[in-house]
């Protein structure tokens, strides 16, 4: 799974609005491009706001359903095994 962190500080902005907005348009485009994002607005310990713009990319649908489907499998259908001319279920 693909994650991107990234931080945008007032400092390097004119305000804190710019700031917000280059964060903001930043998670859209990741958006489009399948991730899943998170934003956040944080203050640092000199009292600058930092925004932060978390994303990953959700994992394939498949992968889950596969692997759910194969939990399900097993624990409905009990296997038959000999150990020492003992039948286990």
């Amino acid at each position: 799974m693909k994650a991107v962190t990234e931080t945008f500080l007032e400092t390097g902005w004119e305000d804190e609005a710019e700031a917000r907005q280059a964060r903001d348009d930043r998670a859209a485009v990741l958006t489009a491009q399948g991730f899943v994002c998170s934003c956040q607005d944080l203050w640092n310990v000199a009292g600058r706001r930092v925004f932060l713009l978390e994303a990953a990319q959700p994992e394939p649908e498949a992968v889950r359903v596969e692997s759910t489907k194969t939990r399900l499998d097993a624990k409905a259908k009990p296997v038959k095994r000999k150990l020492l001319d003992v039948e286990v279920f």
